[in-house]
């Protein structure tokens, strides 16, 4: 009977052990923004078939809709577009930084208005800075100056922080 309460004993600290042990997986949370910018777009190629421009963006973003947690990111993007068939396939590249001077970086891909993102990293407080979502142009003006370019897109997605 000793050891049947040994054993039983012995399980119980074992598991409460590795409980204890088991880091606390960080959750995901949501967001979602609105990022406005402006900038200048170079073409590189231009042809019935095929245009290639560089683009050099930069803007503000705000947190959508209540929690302020994206507000006041300023961000400045470079990236590529390729128009085949009417159709822009692009890249782009932003470094987001916040009021603190803490950094975040995105790749950006997509066709046309539609795209993805993905964060590659962070500084400070957004160290570790992981996730993904979707973007997409919700307006576009029309070029107030030659070789220049204005918008405001959204973007929803989810992030985590790893500590």
């Amino acid at each position: 009977m000793v050891s049947i309460k040994r054993w039983w004993i012995v399980a119980a600290a074992t598991i409460l052990g590795l409980v204890i042990l088991i880091p606390v997986a960080p959750a995901q949370q949501p967001y979602e923004a609105l990022c406005c910018g402006s900038g200048t777009v170079t073409m590189l190629s231009a042809s019935k078939e095929l245009t290639i421009v560089s683009l050099e963006l930069r803007g503000i973003s705000q947190s959508l809709p209540t929690n302020k947690l994206f507000d006041n990111f300023t961000w400045h993007g470079v990236g590529l577009s390729r128009i085949v068939d009417g159709k822009a396939h692009w890249i782009m590249y932003r470094k987001y930084m916040d009021p603190d001077g803490d950094t975040i970086v995105l790749e950006l891909t997509g066709v046309d208005q539609d795209g993805n993102l993905k964060f590659l990293e962070g500084t400070g407080k957004w160290q570790g800075i992981t996730g993904s979502g979707k973007a997409y142009i919700t307006t576009r003006g029309k070029t107030i100056t030659p070789g220049t370019i204005q918008y405001c897109g959204r973007s929803t997605g989810t992030y985590e922080l790893k500590k």
